[in-house]
């Protein structure tokens, strides 16, 4: 596995006071590399979703068990940067709790690791709905292909 690409937030919402919501425009299985001012000790919590609810906050009904959530504990020292190594997630949307201030749209980077899958050739035609469902195949077989092949990485039954 290594990285094939990373992926900036396009928008950052506030759809309940301190907690902000940002969108990373592509549903991926990933995890976000993330940037922020922090008081030393302060608990930041991260949250992942591939939907949002009628009122932007986060949709985790299709996760059952699975928790999907991140934690870190601020090292207080300037301008920080932390990816939580040691999971993945299938998500578009995450959600910070914890910062004191709104945190820019560059606070988010979404990491795009996978198998190395060499694409035998392009696909485009004159028909936009055949071209998106082509890029959301593409996306598929990437997400479930993370370092073993599994099923629905987003919820708790990650070992097909």
């Amino acid at each position: 596995m290594r990285t094939h690409e990373e992926i900036a937030a396009t928008k950052i919402t506030e759809p309940t006071p301190g907690v902000y919501v940002l969108d990373l425009g592509q549903n991926m299985v990933s995890w976000g590399r993330f940037k922020f001012h922090a008081d030393k000790g302060l608990l930041l919590t991260f949250r992942y979703s591939e939907m949002l609810s009628a009122d932007g906050t986060l949709y985790t009904i299709p996760l059952r068990g699975a928790r999907a959530t991140d934690h870190y504990v601020a090292k207080g020292e300037g301008e920080e940067t932390w990816e939580p190594l040691f999971t993945s997630h299938g998500f578009r949307y995450v959600e910070i709790a914890g910062l004191k201030e709104k945190p820019s749209l560059d606070a988010l980077t979404g990491i795009d690791p996978h198998n190395g899958m060499p694409r035998t050739g392009p696909f485009e035609c004159s028909n936009e709905l055949a071209n998106k469902l082509f890029h959301n195949i593409i996306w598929g077989q990437k997400g479930n292909y993370f370092e073993v092949p599994t099923d629905y990485p987003q919820r708790d039954e990650r070992m097909g």
